[in-house]
């Protein structure tokens, strides 16, 4: 069986990754009656929830729009808006996150400003009933907007 490798780059998507992945695979275990994840300290809790393999599994159940993954990727992210707060180096990693719906052309860009595109995001996670989560933890999606660049394998 052949491997291949493929180049991904991507200029703005919300990345299912660290608080944000734990957040929403809290939601099931809260579900189940599983320790308030809402007191714990946020290494524990990422320590605890933060599988992003697993977040991909809850939010393909709840059929969120966009949603991709890569299984193996080798590459960085890099925050969008204007901090550090999404700066991450992946080798051989899986990956979870939400493409944005409009790409930029030759000659404009795809939204006029961060705002705009932080709002798409927030409109996929509420329609796929996430949203209501990531405010109960106090997570700022902002935080994990990037763009993507590297490789995938398959």
């Amino acid at each position: 069986m052949s491997m291949n490798t493929y180049p991904i780059q991507e200029k703005a998507v919300l990345l299912i990754h660290g608080k944000l992945a734990a957040a929403i695979n809290a939601i099931d275990w809260m579900i189940n009656g599983d320790p308030d994840p809402t007191v714990m300290d946020d290494e524990t809790f990422i320590r605890t929830y933060g599988d992003d393999s697993l977040a991909y599994d809850a939010m393909e159940y709840r059929d969120v729009e966009n949603l991709c993954h890569c299984s193996e990727f080798e590459g960085e992210t890099e925050s969008i808006n204007g901090q550090e707060t999404c700066n991450y180096t992946f080798d051989d990693d899986f990956l979870c996150y939400i493409a944005a719906r409009k790409e930029p052309s030759l000659f404009s860009a795809a939204y006029g400003k961060f705002e705009d595109i932080k709002h798409e995001f927030e409109d996929i996670l509420d329609a796929a009933g996430l949203m209501k989560t990531v405010n109960d933890f106090h997570i700022d999606i902002g935080d994990y907007i990037c763009s993507l660049n590297g490789t995938y394998f398959c």
